[in-house]
C-alpha cells in the first residue's frame, strides 16, 4: 500500500489527475514553456519601445497587430505547456508547433516590417496566420477526440 501524504490538519488531499505520458513535463511542453517565457519577455519589451511612439501610420498598424496576436498565442502556448491535459498528445503537440510557426512568421514578419520598414517578408504573414488557425483547429480536434485512455 502506498503511503499518502497528509496535510497539517490531518486530511488527505485529493489526488491530482495523472498527466498523459509524462505530459506536461515532456520535452515538447518544456520547449513550449521556454518559447512562451521568451515571447512574453519580448512582448513587454517591445510594448515599452512602442510606448515611446517610434511608429506612425502603417508601421504602427503592423506593430499593433503583431503585438496583439503575440500575447494571445504566447498565453495559449503557456497554458498548453503547463496544464495537465488528458487530450491526445499528438494533436496538442501539433497545435503548439503551429502556434510557434505562427509567432515566427506572422508576428515576426509584422515586427520586421514595422521596425525596418521593409515589406520583403510580407509573404510570411499569411503563412503565419494559417499556422495560427491550424493550431486552433488541432486543439479543437484534440478536444473532440477526447481523453486518452
Amino acid at each position: 500500500m502506498v503511503n499518502q501524504v497528509k496535510s497539517p490538519s490531518g486530511e488527505i488531499p485529493p489526488a491530482m489527475p495523472k498527466a498523459a505520458a509524462g505530459y506536461p513535463h515532456s520535452r515538447t511542453a518544456r520547449l513550449f514553456l521556454l518559447v512562451a517565457a521568451l515571447s512574453g519577455f519580448l512582448w513587454v519589451s517591445l510594448g515599452a519601445i512602442a510606448g515611446h511612439e517610434v511608429f506612425s501610420g502603417l508601421h504602427a498598424s503592423f506593430f499593433d497587430k503583431a503585438h496583439r496576436y503575440q500575447i494571445v498565442h504566447t498565453l495559449a502556448l503557456m497554458l498548453l505547456a503547463t496544464l495537465p491535459l488528458r487530450l491526445p498528445l499528438s494533436f496538442c503537440r501539433a497545435a503548439g508547433l503551429c502556434w510557434l510557426l505562427g509567432l515566427c512568421c506572422f508576428c515576426g514578419s509584422l515586427y520586421v516590417m514595422a521596425f525596418l520598414g521593409t515589406e520583403a517578408v510580407r509573404y510570411l504573414v499569411p503563412v503565419g496566420g494559417v499556422a495560427f488557425l491550424v493550431g486552433w483547429a488541432m486543439l479543437f480536434i484534440a478536444a473532440c477526440v477526447g481523453e486518452r485512455s
